[in-house]
């Protein structure tokens, strides 16, 4: 995977890269955007499995089909664009996991989230929301194994250091990371497949203004340009729950535009899982779950 970033009006690709484009203001920079490499592999969600409940830490009742009820409320204020995406995201991914949902908002922003099955679907239906564990993490990469990226930062499996924690990746291989600097909260909840021009599948995806969004970016890729002892491989990871879905190399300081193009060898359905990730991580750690139920089926 290949990442590009551009303003609203398209820049110029620089080869298979993540670009910084020139500003949109009178006088822009019109040169060519510097790049950043990133490959990855995301897997589309899963449908409906046969998991043991007891082994879940759900405390819903058992039971034969019957329709689930989850509801998540905000822990800060969400805009209503932010929660109309939102309801959007989870019942496109419900959808594309095999569920028939009905996904809804109540007062305080609360979302309702109902869903047909059986008993034992509950954590399929979780994973497909994604907001009980699907924030998103930015972690300096300080070395990965051959099989995790296209760059190949080393040849030999990854110890931890001192700092460091071994993560596997999605499309194979593993990472050492450091510790999280930031979180999916840099992104507007907007990103979207699109196809790129002649790079095939992609995902665009916007970057929030001001120290909670851009700044903190910035302040990592920085960190991670210059290939110091926080982050030698001078790649970025995203991790979702545990996993990196991707780790693009850093070949620019810093960052003046406020969108970001991933491109490389997505396949649509891959490209749209990476940009529910991203969409539903970009509020994730907005929201906690307060209600689970399960009505009907047998007793």
């Amino acid at each position: 995977m290949w990442i590009m970033c551009r303003t609203i009006i398209a820049c110029a690709l620089a080869g298979w890269a993540l670009a910084g484009c020139g500003s949109t203001s009178d006088g822009a920079d019109s040169s060519p955007a510097p790049t950043v490499e990133a490959s990855s592999s995301i897997a589309p969600a899963t449908g409906p499995d046969t998991t043991d409940p007891s082994a879940t830490e759900a405390t819903l009742d058992p039971g034969g089909p019957g329709t689930f009820t989850f509801m998540y409320r905000p822990l800060v204020a969400v805009s209503d664009e932010d929660l109309a995406t939102l309801v959007t995201t989870v019942e496109d991914s419900l959808n594309l996991a095999g569920f028939d949902p009905s996904v809804q908002t109540a007062g305080g922003g609360v979302l309702v989230v109902e869903v047909p099955g059986e008993r034992t679907d509950e954590d399929a239906v979780r994973a497909a929301v994604g907001l009980d564990d699907d924030a998103v993490s930015l972690r300096p990469v300080i070395a990965c194994s051959d099989a995790s990226t296209g760059s190949g930062t080393t040849s030999d499996a990854p110890a931890p250091g001192a700092d460091g924690e071994v993560l596997p990746l999605r499309e194979g291989g593993e990472c050492v990371v450091g510790p999280v600097a930031g979180t999916g909260a840099v992104f507007e909840a907007d990103a979207a497949a699109e196809i790129l021009g002649e790079n095939g599948w992609g995902v665009i995806v916007g970057l929030r203004s001001g120290p909670t969004g851009i700044d903190v970016w910035n302040a990592v890729a920085s960190e991670c340009y210059e290939g110091g002892e926080a982050c030698p491989s001078r790649q970025l990871a995203l991790e979702v729950d545990g996993e990196i879905v991707s780790a693009p190399t850093v070949n620019v300081p810093s960052f003046d535009a406020l969108e970001v193009q991933i491109a490389g060898t997505f396949t649509n359905a891959e490209a749209e899982e990476l940009a529910r990730l991203l969409r539903v991580g970009a509020v994730a750690d907005q929201f906690e779950p307060f209600d689970a139920t399960f009505e009907g089926g047998s007793t």
